[in-house]
């Protein structure tokens, strides 16, 4: 009987060795798997239509040691199935902490480059941005914040937007 189980079991291993012959995941598959960016929020508008988040920028090497890697904002309607997901920035424009209006109507967000940083807007229905506020300096580590009572602006370090 035990000679049946330690024959059975060579002959299990050597078919799964066999079925293992391709690896499961190369190495280019690995470098290409896109992660969200550590510390931002995932933004769903109030009405239900858009989804905002930001994915890592793996090309930036400033992202191995950073506590809040950078990223690029997509953004993807929730309302059309054939609707593919769309980047509002791209390249060495790099952009955090999506926040939708009270309404659902508008998207404010920091935007990095190399010239600093600035709040921006962006309206889905005309898919227009908007850029607001002063440039600024260093890295933005809070998210826009929209007043409650005027959906028309939206306020981050004491600045209306």
């Amino acid at each position: 009987m035990f000679a049946f189980f330690v024959t059975a079991l060579l002959l299990l291993h050597g078919a799964w060795a066999q079925a293992q012959t391709a690896p499961v995941f190369t190495t280019e598959d690995m470098l290409a798997v896109k992660t969200f960016a550590g510390g931002q929020p995932l933004a769903v508008s109030s009405d239900g239509r858009f989804i905002a988040y930001v994915l890592t920028d793996m090309d930036d090497e400033w992202n191995v040691q950073e506590p809040r890697p950078t990223g690029h904002l997509w953004v993807k309607r929730l309302d059309s199935a054939q609707a593919p997901a769309r980047a509002l920035t791209t390249g060495s424009t790099h952009s955090a902490f999506p926040a939708w209006s009270p309404d659902g109507r508008r998207l404010a967000f920091v935007r990095e480059d190399q010239a600093g940083g600035r709040f921006v807007i962006w309206d889905p229905e005309r898919d227009q941005m908007t850029a607001v506020g002063e440039t600024f300096k260093g890295r933005a580590y809070l998210a826009p914040q929209w007043t409650p009572r005027r959906a028309r602006s939206a306020s981050a370090r004491g600045t209306a937007l």
